[in-house]
């Protein structure tokens, strides 16, 4: 009687969260940003000072280029990282956290380290 197939929402949710899960395997170093961001382009200016390559997703232009999905999106990636704030960084396609995490991970001369661990 009752019905498995989740409602289309949700199934597009569910299929966001692995293309997101996807989006952050497929790089060391992942941030989700937006433009105007301050700490967005604070954790950017970090990584480029230490000579780090990162990928970035600019939820404004997928806002712009998915409408119709982008809340689902927005929602999928805070299913995985439980915040609703950016910077949302990935190393190794671990979250950290925003750039203040960034940062002290930086002042503990641990952020190489841990790049280290899926580019060598």
């Amino acid at each position: 009687m009752g019905s498995k197939t989740p409602p289309p929402d949700i199934a597009e949710r569910i299929q966001l969260r692995k293309d997101i899960k996807n989006e952050i395997s497929s790089y060391p170093i992942v941030i989700y940003s937006k433009p105007r961001c301050g700490y967005c382009d604070l954790a950017k200016d970090l990584f480029s000072q230490e000579k780090l390559k990162f990928k970035e997703f600019d939820l404004n232009s997928i806002a712009l280029k998915s409408p119709d999905t982008y809340k689902n999106y927005i929602n999928a990636l805070i299913d995985i990282t439980k915040l609703k704030t950016v910077p949302q960084i990935f190393i190794c396609g671990k979250f950290i956290g925003g750039y203040v995490d960034l940062h002290q991970i930086s002042q503990e001369n641990r952020l190489l380290e841990l790049v280290a661990e899926c580019s060598g």
